[in-house]
């Protein structure tokens, strides 16, 4: 049910009460968020997990997808990158039926990056984002509208802050030739250290719950198969020493086809894109560590589902936080 009444609407739907003062509720939520054509243009689409509550709450011109990243639960935020290279803050808000709705879109600069790709720093005060001219990392200051240069290199592929927001990690590729991926962590603009060079990789997320690891999306060595993993990053001790990154686990969704992954705000499931029946590009979710797979989009390869950065509280879990990482 919830498949066919995701991909059945995509246009805004009529609120059924008023909105709800200013931001979305304070339970832990299940909503996941995606890009869909309607055939005018590209939408960013909201929808429960379960695909009810299907609303609209932004549209950008043409076919090309736009980036966008959400906010934590209590934002009410959403940062897009936009096909004519703005850089825009929206606001929404959900009534109480459990819809969507846009409040405000704002511009807050222009010449970024075509469809640049966007991340919300965790204190909701920086938003990092690709350079029109020269693909070069950018670090835009809400506050005071401010940009500063973080890395210049080839190209910022992708990038994610990390550990709470103390550093971002930038991941960039190599020539077609050699297919290699380089990832850097930044702490201070302009200095960057290599933390991981392998075969293709095509997106770095991080976990909700532990800031220190990565959620990778890469090549196998043979280029053969596609992953969406855990990998933890380097880490100092207090002693001094060292400890170098590491995976925890190298296939989250425990299938040998899976991208462009991304947790939810309390890691407890997983959004990822897979093959459906035909090879046709699909969207899962999975509930770690060893659901079902359940699909939740048939958008096409540019939908990249993402979820909450946060929660509205702070998940409870019992034991150990780490226990959903455990290999399927």
């Amino acid at each position: 049910m919830g498949v066919h009444r995701l991909c059945a609407l995509f246009g805004l739907l009529a609120l059924a009460s008023p909105l709800q003062a200013g931001k979305p509720g304070t339970s832990q939520p299940q909503e996941i968020f995606f890009r869909a054509p309607n055939g005018k243009g590209t939408q960013l689409v909201a929808a429960a997990r379960d695909g009810s509550n299907v609303s609209t709450l932004f549209t950008d011109s043409g076919t090309l997808y736009f980036g966008f990243d959400v906010g934590s639960a209590d934002s009410g935020v959403i940062i897009l990158g936009t096909r004519a290279g703005e850089l825009k803050h929206l606001t929404y808000a959900k009534n109480s039926a459990g819809v969507f709705a846009q409040l405000d879109v704002r511009t807050l600069r222009t010449g970024i990056a075509s469809s640049s790709a966007v991340d919300l720093s965790p204190d909701g005060t920086r938003i990092a984002y690709r350079d029109a001219t020269d693909g070069a990392l950018m670090v835009y200051n809400i506050a005071d509208g401010t940009t500063t240069e973080w890395s210049r290199g080839p190209w910022a592929w992708d990038f994610v802050w990390a550990r709470g927001g103390a550093s971002l990690v930038l991941l960039e590729q190599s020539s077609p030739v050699d297919q290699r991926s380089h990832l850097y962590e930044i702490v201070t603009p302009g200095e960057r250290v290599e933390i991981l060079n392998r075969r293709y990789m095509d997106a770095v997320e991080v976990s909700r719950t532990d800031a220190n690891v990565l959620l990778l999306s890469y090549n196998s060595e043979d280029g053969q198969q596609t992953f969406v993993g855990t990998w933890r990053m380097p880490m100092s001790n207090a002693d001094g020493t060292s400890t170098p990154g590491e995976w925890v686990n190298p296939s989250l969704a425990g299938r040998s086809f899976s991208s462009r992954g991304v947790l939810s705000c309390d890691d407890s499931y997983l959004l990822y894109g897979g093959s459906g029946p035909a090879g046709q590009q699909m969207w899962f979710t999975k509930t770690l560590p060893s659901g079902a797979d359940t699909v939740i989009s048939k958008a096409g390869a540019n939908a990249i589902p993402q979820s909450w950065s946060r929660c509205a509280t702070p998940p409870t879990t019992a034991g150990d936080p780490l226990i959903f990482r455990e290999v399927p």
